[in-house]
């Protein structure tokens, strides 16, 4: 029964991966390459202005969230490791005299 649901589960991803290059209308390849078109100017559909010069304020989230998530990450491996030393490594060694 696993088999059958692997085997199932596969097929569809197959399936669905193939569908869009099946969607495509048959494209021919020419036997020759067309002429290039003489020196002719493209113009962009939308023409974008250019940013302003001054400096851009970074977001509030990247400059505080960022570093915060960083510091919280760094001090939550610290105390694992320290944990981790204090009930693990400490009791498999005794001390004797």
């Amino acid at each position: 029964m696993r088999r059958l649901a692997t085997i199932s589960l596969l097929a569809a991803t197959i399936t669905l991966l193939a569908l869009p290059v099946l969607a495509q209308e048959g494209q021919q390849t020419p036997t020759t390459a067309p002429a290039a078109p003489a020196a002719e100017t493209i113009q962009p559909a939308v023409v974008v202005p250019p940013p302003a010069s001054g400096q851009t304020q970074q977001q509030w989230t990247y400059k505080y969230l960022v570093p915060l998530g960083l510091l919280l990450a760094a001090i939550v491996v610290f105390v694992t490791v320290v944990q981790y030393f204090a009930k693990v490594v400490r009791t498999r060694y005794t001390t004797t005299e």
